[in-house]
Formats: C-alpha cells, sequence, structure tokens
C-alpha cells in the first residue's frame, strides 16, 4: 500500500500592506506551487507607445508595502504579460528596499503602434521577497588570470 505523501508547507514572512485606493488588491498568489504573488492593477491605465512618449509611464499600484529587514521585495511582469503584449518594465526589474515607505509603481514601456489599454483588476506583474547580503568592497587587485580570461560573451551563445 502506497504512503500517504506529506505535502511540505512553505515558510511564510508576514509583510504588512496598506491600501490607499480603491480598486486597490492585495498581491494573491494563485496556485500552491507557485513562487510569486500576483499584483492587480486598481484603476485602468492608458500606455502609449514609446514612438509617442520617451518616458516609461508611471502606473500606482495603490499599495505601500513593509519590507521585512534583510529584504528586498521584487516585481516583474507576468510572464504571459510579457509574452501576449508589446509591454515591459522601463526599469527591468522593480525593487522596493526595506526603507522605501511609499506607494509601490511599475513603469510601462509600450513597444507596440498603439495605445495600450490595460483594464483595472489586469494581473500585471508578480512580487516576491529576496534575502539581501550586504556587499563590504575592499580595493585590491584584481587578477585576470582565470580560464575564462578578459572577454564578455566569452562562453558563447
Amino acid at each position: 500500500m502506497a504512503r500517504p505523501s506529506k505535502e511540505t508547507s512553505k515558510e511564510t514572512t508576514k509583510v504588512t500592506i496598506e491600501l490607499l485606493r480603491e480598486g486597490a488588491v492585495i498581491p494573491k498568489y494563485m496556485t500552491k506551487g507557485a513562487g510569486c504573488a500576483d499584483v492587480y492593477l486598481p484603476q485602468t491605465v492608458t500606455v502609449p507607445p514609446v514612438g509617442i512618449e520617451s518616458r516609461a509611464t508611471e502606473v500606482p499600484l495603490g499599495f505601500k508595502v513593509v519590507v521585512p529587514k534583510g529584504y528586498t521585495m521584487r516585481l516583474q511582469l507576468r510572464s504571459s504579460v510579457g509574452n501576449k503584449l508589446p509591454l515591459s518594465l522601463g526599469n527591468i526589474e522593480g525593487i522596493i528596499d526595506e526603507d522605501f515607505r511609499g506607494e509601490v509603481k511599475l513603469f510601462l514601456r509600450n513597444y507596440g503602434k498603439q495605445l495600450l489599454v490595460l483594464e483595472q483588476g489586469t494581473r500585471i506583474a508578480q512580487c516576491w521577497l529576496e534575502k539581501t547580503q550586504p556587499i563590504e568592497f575592499i580595493e585590491g587587485n584584481v587578477e585576470a588570470d582565470t580560464e575564462r580570461g578578459l572577454e564578455s560573451g566569452s562562453t558563447g551563445v
């Protein structure tokens, strides 16, 4: 007889979130195995093509968070958004530091030819916590004698 499988429980870290506007939603995990929580648009947003507007479109997400000490909260577009729409984040990845207390925002760029309308409630991005490790830079000599050498991209495509 097969043994019942023991489901491993994930440890959770509590993050205080304050909703700032009507339509704002607390990010949600959509499946048991999801590594990131989906982030929703609190209002309909229009994103012009980069040919019309060279700056990224600032999109407030309607919440503030208290990121735990020793962590950053990371934001990226959901893979389905990046696959189906001509969008990218203007800063590639959003990083919310533990000492930031403002409204969390995305900076979107539309690489299509038309205005892009994103409806309120769209699951636009995903977020997760990442442990940070402070770096202490120590001035010194960096040896160039490695198997890889000095060329960027030297290991091929």
